[in-house]
């Protein structure tokens, strides 16, 4: 996914391009020694003078002069594109005539590094706003001074190809930006749109149809790394739609393990308390999870899409949990059962033993009593004789 670096109020736009002026009364300083500052001090043979550029190969700074002064309340936007080895920093040159034309910084300054640049091409639109920094009473600059990263450092092979002056703001270069790139934004939507009808259709079809968008988005992605705010804005929201259709692409390829997923959570349903078939299902979701992450590369739509599963997943080991603890309340109520069986069967026995005992000691006497009798009737019939 593309995404737009926008840091202060300059953005580096890399690789060697046209210069990009968006408005009509940006004026231009030629790279000429007629044009060399001096407030520095630095000679103009210290530096390399080429077909309108100049190159810094090791000087601490050097300055330009500017079209017109910049006076104290004014805001004006520098546009520089060159080419550099190491950082470097911008800021408006006042001249302290007391202190014998001394070099003053009369407003903030722009450095490099601030805004991601390290080495290579750059082109940059730097607002600078006059103050008098140094407290030295100026009212006005009248050059623009190009210096080191830091004091006691040196500009590393700072070669300027072009440098234009816009006595304005950055607002005020915005509106005249993405009036200027209003037709490629126009061109990109379309091509969108033109993406979007294909979704649904052929895959192979709506890849081609975003990538040719994305192209077109490009476009405007170059003036918007310029830094101009509206232009960024509507870059951001023709990328966006982009990603949303590039994820759609993502997650139809994705669908198989979406299914699964969902086929688990309605197998597992089925399962009843089968904490087998559940566990298989809970095994089939997660695997089809572990493959959209690992498969997924941090993809926004991804990344909430297994969320979501994720939850799906949650439930399936919910039911898990509710069918494990079911099994062991029927199986303890099973126990429980067996055991009141086992209880009533050994009371059935233990009263029948007694009621076997208790018959056998009657009849015992019974036949005891028989005997007894018996003999007492012997006895008496010998008496009668």
């Amino acid at each position: 996914m593309k995404k737009l670096l926008s840091v202060l109020l300059a953005v580096a736009l890399v690789l060697s391009m046209s210069v990009t002026v968006f408005a009509a009364d940006e004026v231009e300083i030629a790279l000429t020694t007629d044009n060399y500052g001096t407030y520095t001090g630095t000679a103009a043979d210290a530096l390399t003078w080429g077909d309108n550029s100049v190159l810094a190969p090791d000087t601490a700074i050097f300055s330009l002069k500017l079209p017109q002064a910049v006076n104290d309340g004014d805001t004006v936007v520098v546009h520089i594109k060159g080419n550099s080895e190491g950082d470097f920093r911008v800021w408006l040159l006042g001249a302290d005539e007391a202190a014998g034309a001394m070099e003053k910084t009369c407003s903030n300054q722009f450095k490099a590094s601030n805004v991601g640049f390290t080495t290579g091409d750059f082109e940059y639109y730097i607002e600078l706003v006059f103050q008098d920094y140094d407290g030295a009473g100026l009212t006005s600059a009248e050059e623009l001074a190009i210096k080191g990263p830091s004091y006691g450092t040196n500009l590393t092979n700072t070669r300027l190809d072009y440098v234009g002056v816009y006595y304005g703001s950055l607002a005020d270069l915005d509106v005249v930006a993405l009036a200027e790139a209003q037709p490629d934004i126009d061109a990109a939507q379309a091509a969108i749109d033109a993406a979007k009808a294909a979704v649904g259709g052929d895959v192979a079809a709506l890849q081609a149809a975003i990538d040719a968008a994305q192209a077109a988005v490009d476009v405007v992605a170059a003036k918007a790394a310029l830094g101009f705010t509206s232009v960024m804005s509507a870059n951001d929201d023709l990328q966006a739609q982009i990603d949303a259709m590039q994820g759609d692409i993502v997650m139809a390829g994705f669908q198989v393990h979406i299914d699964t997923v969902n086929t688990a959570l309605e197998d597992a349903k089925a399962a009843g308390n089968d904490i087998t078939k559940i566990k298989a299902a809970y095994d089939a979701a997660v695997a089809a999870v572990d493959t959209m992450e690992a498969e997924g590369n941090g993809l926004p739509a991804v990344t909430e899409k297994v969320k979501e599963l994720k939850t799906i997943i949650n439930e399936i080991k919910d039911l898990h949990k509710a069918a494990t603890a079911a099994n062991a309340a029927a199986k303890e109520a099973e126990e429980a059962a067996a055991k009141e069986a086992e209880e009533k069967a050994a009371a059935e026995a233990a009263a029948k033993e007694a009621s076997t005992k208790t018959t056998i000691t009657v009849v015992v006497i019974v036949a005891v009593v028989v005997v007894i009798l018996a003999v007492v009737l012997v006895v008496l019939k010998k008496k009668k004789k």
